[in-house]
């Protein structure tokens, strides 16, 4: 079975000069692929029981 959210990423933000990212760890902006959740009927979804998103 393949990723189901392979080179998915949801919504992002841009820094200027430092590309782009989704998730801030303390001072360290990443760029992190979605999880597939099963509840809800399936979907990519950035945290459990967030938006699915089809990007």
């Amino acid at each position: 079975m393949g990723d189901k959210c392979a080179w998915k990423f949801g919504p992002y933000k841009s820094l200027a000069g430092h590309g782009v990212y989704n998730e801030t760890f303390g001072t360290y902006n990443w760029l992190i692929q979605m999880e597939w959740e099963n509840t809800r009927g399936g979907g990519c979804d950035q945290a459990l029981g967030g938006k699915f998103y089809n990007q």
